[in-house]
This record gives structure tokens, sequence and C-alpha cells, in this order.
């Protein structure tokens, strides 16, 4: 199977490369696209072939028209993407793609990009969020306390400023209209991936705890069966069907409630680590989405989940001598 990969660069890519080349069922060949030059990123000497494209975000319609090129050139049979930006702008010709990738649906994937109105659809889900404030409920707090602002679109744990609410020249400097507050929860921060079919049902539901960050990259994680983040999930795909693989993000915090953050509709940086405590996610996902073999259920896979493993992910050296 001849796999197209693109934003190689980025380090959901990076783990998506290490899977594919762990299948062993299938033969696969891997072409791998960046903006960034060969030799600029570890992901662009992983794979079997390179090209570098325009920038999706400065030149869209010269990156479809590469990425289109590309897939014609080599002959590829499935297009994996690790961005949800990029999925909106392949929708403008999804005719083109025909049954080559997998799209979140479009309402989802601008529902969750946008943080606040996310969130408020999880609270009518009846699922807790962190309070969302405005300026006047911050001015009459009684005590100082932690407060969280965040931009409204964002990506990842960017657009995020922590603050005190006694802080107003602080305050002022970040809040925009862009932008909106929340209250602070302390707890422990969770991702949980989850695997779901063509109908968007979740066969795997595999929550994290991030044990270790850097730079907003989770490096080390307990694999945990928090029913109540489980549940939380089969709510929220209950009612929003997502294809594919993707993640959501929870706190949950020292009264031990899951307080919904955020659910990206794609693979997450260390979706990785869900991989290696249960099975192959992406030989798993082209048997079903390309070669269209059905899944075994919701108990079976989850079911083969090493609970309560740690994961520490590490990065191996490379050398481009050009």
């Amino acid at each position: 199977m001849r796999v197209l990969v693109t934003h190689i660069s980025y380090h959901a890519s990076t783990g998506i490369v290490k899977l594919l080349r762990q299948i062993n069922s299938f033969p696969i060949y891997i072409v791998g696209t960046s903006s960034m030059p060969k030799g600029m990123s570890c992901g662009s000497l992983m794979v079997d072939c390179f090209y570098q494209s325009p920038s999706s975000e400065q030149a869209p319609e010269k990156y479809l028209d590469c990425i289109l090129s590309i897939m014609e050139h080599e002959k590829i049979d499935f297009v994996l993407s690790p961005d949800e930006e990029e999925a909106l702008l392949f929708y403008t010709r999804k005719d083109l793609f025909k049954d080559k990738i997998i799209l979140p649906p479009t309402d989802v994937i601008n529902l969750f990009r946008r943080k606040q109105e996310a969130s408020l659809a999880m609270e009518q889900l009846g699922i807790p969020i962190p309070t969302i404030l405005n300026s006047q409920q911050v001015n009459s707090l009684c005590t100082p306390q932690k407060i969280i602002i965040r931009e409204n679109i964002s990506c990842c744990s960017y657009g995020i400023h922590i603050t005190n609410s006694a802080d107003s020249g602080d305050i002022n400097k970040y809040l925009s209209p862009t932008s909106f507050m929340q209250n602070y929860i302390s707890g422990e921060e969770y991702t949980v991936d989850v695997l779901c079919d063509k109908n968007g049902t979740p066969q795997l539901i595999i929550p994290r705890n991030r044990l270790a960050i850097r730079n907003g990259i989770t490096y080390k994680c307990r694999i945990e069966q928090q029913k109540e983040l489980i549940n939380c999930c089969k709510k929220i795909y209950g009612h929003y069907h997502i294809p594919g693989i993707s993640n959501v993000q929870f706190i949950v915090g020292n009264d031990r409630i899951p307080y919904f953050i955020e659910l990206n509709p794609r693979i997450g940086g260390t979706t990785i680590a869900s991989s290696l405590a249960s099975l192959n996610l992406m030989e798993l996902y082209l048997l079903h989405f390309k070669e269209n073999i059905p899944l075994q259920g919701f108990d079976y896979y989850m079911s083969l989940v090493k609970w309560d493993a740690i994961v520490a992910r590490y990065y191996e050296e490379t050398i481009y001598l050009g």
C-alpha cells in the first residue's frame, strides 16, 4: 500500500510513520511532505520518498495542487493527515480525493476548533467544563484565584495564558475579542485517544495520564482505565460521530470530576503511546478504512489494552548530509 503522510515535521506524523513501519501484514511505501526542506526534521528522513510542498497556510491552492500531483505521480492509495485545518482545505476538492482519505465532518471540525463554542456544546451534553467567566464575574470574585485566558481558535497548548483574577493589568494584556476566560482547575491532565469505525462508533477509548510534558507534547504517560473519562467520550461520540482517530483532553480535578478541555478531530502527537499499549492503530485503521475489513467491536479491542502501562517517548537522532 502506498501511503502519503502530510506535514511530516509534526510529532503526530512521526508517530504515524513509526506505526506504519511496524506493519507486517501488507507492504507499505511511505511518501512524506512538508513545507520545510528535507533534513530540517527527522520525519523527512524516515519516509521512502520526500517532497517539499508549498505552505498550506500561505499558499493553500498551490499546496492542494502539489498534494494532488504527488498523489497522481506516486500512485498514492491513501492519505494520512494530522491537521484538522488541512482537512477543511481538502474538503474544497474532496471529489478528487475520492476514497483515498477519511475526513471528519466539516461541522465537527468547525465546532471543535472554536474552543468556547465547543465547551458550551459539551456543557449542554451534561459534561462538566471549567466555568466560562466574563469580566464582571472576574471583578466580583471575593478572593483572588487563578483563571485561564484562551484564544477561541487555537491548537494544542498554544493560545493559553494562566493569570490571577486580581491582576487586571495582565488580564487586559491578554484578553481580546478573540479570547475568553475560564476558571482554573487544579488536577491531573488526561488525553483520551479514540478510534471510531466508518460510522463514527467508538471501537477503542484509551485514557492516558499526562505524567510529563515538554512544549505541550506528552513524553511520559500512564495508560489508565478511567471509567468516567471513557463514559464521557461515549457520550460525546454518541452525539458527534467522528470516523477515524481523534483525541479528547480533560482535567480530572482534585474533586475527581473530569472537566472537558478540548476535542481534536485528528490523531494526536502522542497517540502512538496508546497504540504501543494496545495494538497497531494505523494497521487497524488502514485495514478498516481502505480495505473495508470489519472491526471486531469495542469490548474486544478494549480487552487488548495493557492498562496501567507507562509509556516514555524519545526521538531517534538522525543525521542528513546534504
